[in-house]
């Protein structure tokens, strides 16, 4: 019976380590250059001098809770969900706070696609 409460343990413990063998800080790693990344690409599409700070990626369940049910959120939203494949990811972004001041700033959501940005929606900026 001990033999076999130790296999059930060492069972469960192996079923739960992160897919691929990486461990949770090595994900976050990648996951935080990715968002460094699509940073960049954001400020390169808008030709900015701000930098931006990215949410994502989302998937489609996060994003249709994030836009309201008005006509021209849904609108909104469909122009990123129309053209999304799979492999495509979506971000929202808003520029540095440095640019809210300069009355510069910038916020939305956008489509990338193979590190190129397909759409994109601006939400919000002064």
């Amino acid at each position: 019976m001990r033999i076999l409460n130790l296999c059930l343990v060492l069972v469960l413990m192996c079923s739960c380590s992160p897919k691929g063998g990486k461990s949770g800080s090595e994900n976050d790693e990648r996951a935080s250059k990715r968002r460094n990344k699509v940073s960049m690409i954001i400020k390169d599409h808008y030709g900015s001098k701000y930098g931006f700070e990215v949410r994502g990626p989302l998937n489609v369940a996060q994003l249709e809770k994030e836009f309201g049910k008005s006509h021209e959120e849904t609108a909104a939203m469909n122009r990123l969900k129309n053209p999304y494949r799979e492999g495509d990811e979506v971000y929202f972004f808003t520029s540095d706070v440095q640019s809210w001041s300069d009355r510069a700033g910038v916020e939305g959501y956008v489509l990338i696609r193979k590190d190129r940005i397909v759409d994109g929606i601006v939400t919000g900026m002064n």
